[in-house]
């Protein structure tokens, strides 16, 4: 198999042993294992992985976090196999034994079938499954699939095959920790590249207490990615709504108040949301020719539910405005991440 499989490891047990062994008997030879700052107390481990000539050891000083050592493992893996054109790519796998050689050598033949496309192995979580990681990737399933339009059954997953052709762009991912992992979707779907799923079997052991995921802090850490685009919008919003009110009480003209409001708040959020949230590199004044359309129609759809909302209910121009934007807020975020800021697919 024209694959390496990469191991990120911190405080591993015999576990890993075991696990490198089982893929060595599979056929997997060429194995890469990155020493995340472990403690002294799993160095012997580590130590036997050398001794055992099976695998290549890469090691951080101090405990960098799983993103780290996967972009330590690409890198390394890249500058070793870039002028390979028989190379597939790379396998990544937990060093907790929760995945089994057999699931990984279906996202081997996975990978082999699509050359270009990210393969999950991904979980049913049925049946008995730890709640926090029941929870957390039902909760981050749904925020990722409204956000970046992509059902992803297992956004979690640390099995996963990762063409050649993509190592260049996970390369480029600055996170360090478990929301790379995330930012690897959220790439792959912001660049139109391929996602295959593939079933494999739901493993946790000991309730999965060996995990190093912190469903508080590292949940906290992967939303953040989600929460740029909310906090564009707020500020945004702020700036939308402060001008727009100095100009009615100035004038008492709804549509010059919106007008004026909206021409500011327009060029505050073109700018956040393409260098900030999207992180749009292409052609700026298309986007922008786009994004001004978009206002334009979203703004004479404000308008006419401000009007709507005063005439009937009696409620006030400005708490009017603040809902009619609320309600509209989605149809928004949706708009531009899918005709604005698209991306089109790599070279």
């Amino acid at each position: 198999m024209n694959v390496t499989v990469l191991i990120p490891a911190y405080n591993p047990n015999d576990t890993l042993l075991s696990l490198v062994q089982a893929l060595w008997e599979a056929g997997f030879h060429d194995l890469v294992v990155v020493d995340d700052g472990s403690a002294e107390a799993s160095q012997p481990v580590f130590s036997r992985l050398e001794q055992s000539g099976r695998v290549t050891l890469l090691r951080h000083g101090v405990n960098l976090g799983k993103g780290a050592a996967l972009r330590l493992g690409f890198n390394h893996i890249y500058v070793q196999h870039r002028q390979d054109p028989d190379f597939q790519g790379v396998i990544t796998a937990d060093a907790d034994g929760q995945h089994l050689p057999a699931d990984i050598a279906k996202i081997a033949e996975a990978l082999a079938a699509n050359p270009q496309s990210l393969i999950l192995g991904v979980r049913s979580f049925q049946g008995e499954v730890p709640f926090r990681s029941r929870f957390g990737n039902s909760m981050t399933q749904t925020v990722f699939r409204f956000l970046v339009g992509e059902r992803i059954t297992d956004t979690q997953t640390g099995l996963r095959g990762v063409p050649l052709s993509l190592l260049p762009l996970f390369l480029r991912i600055t996170a360090n920790r478990y929301e790379y992992e995330l930012d690897m979707l959220i790439q792959c779907a912001t660049n139109h590249h391929p996602i295959v799923q593939v079933p494999i079997a739901t493993v946790y052991i000991d309730d999965n207490r060996s995990s190093h995921f912190n469903p508080i802090v590292d949940s906290a850490k992967i939303y953040l990615v989600f929460l740029r685009f909310i906090g564009s919008s707020l500020l945004t919003a702020l700036v939308d709504n402060i001008v727009f009110i100095l100009v009615y009480h100035a004038t008492q003209n709804i549509i010059l108040g919106q007008a004026l409001a909206r021409a500011v708040a327009t060029v505050v959020n073109f700018t956040i949301n393409r260098n900030f949230v999207f992180k749009h590199q292409e052609d700026k004044w298309r986007a922008f020719a786009k994004y001004v359309a978009l206002v334009i129609v979203m703004g004479a759809v404000s308008y006419s539910m401000i009007r709507v909302i005063v005439d009937h209910t009696g409620m006030g121009v400005i708490p009017a405005k603040i809902l009619a934007e609320t309600a509209l807020y989605l149809v928004n975020f949706a708009t531009q991440r899918t005709l604005i800021f698209r991306k089109h697919d790599a070279a």
